[in-house]
């Protein structure tokens, strides 16, 4: 099993950055968190009908934040990139 303090979706260490509200994510294969700045961001953009209830989020644009959170994360922190790429391996 893959364990780290590192974000699945971003790849950031949840040490240095992105702690607060960070949120546990285990998989049988991965043991890892979701990052403040991810968690806080899917949150925001949820769904919902028309009497309040959840009906998922805004996936295009969680992609597009994820897009620009992954340049800056791999600028700042070039281990990140190794890291999504063993999260893929490992959930393969």
């Amino acid at each position: 099993m893959l364990e780290s303090d590192r974000c699945i979706e971003c790849g950031v260490d949840t040490k240095k950055e992105g702690y607060v509200n960070r949120v546990s994510y285990e998989t049988d294969t991965v043991d890892a968190y979701k990052c403040g700045p991810c968690m806080d961001t899917q949150d925001g953009l949820q769904l919902h009908d028309q009497e309040g209830n959840f009906d998922g989020f805004d996936e295009d644009k969680y992609d597009e934040y994820l897009a620009e959170r992954i340049k800056y994360i791999d600028a700042k922190y070039p281990e990140a990139k190794k890291f999504r790429e063993e999260v893929n391996d490992a959930e393969v």
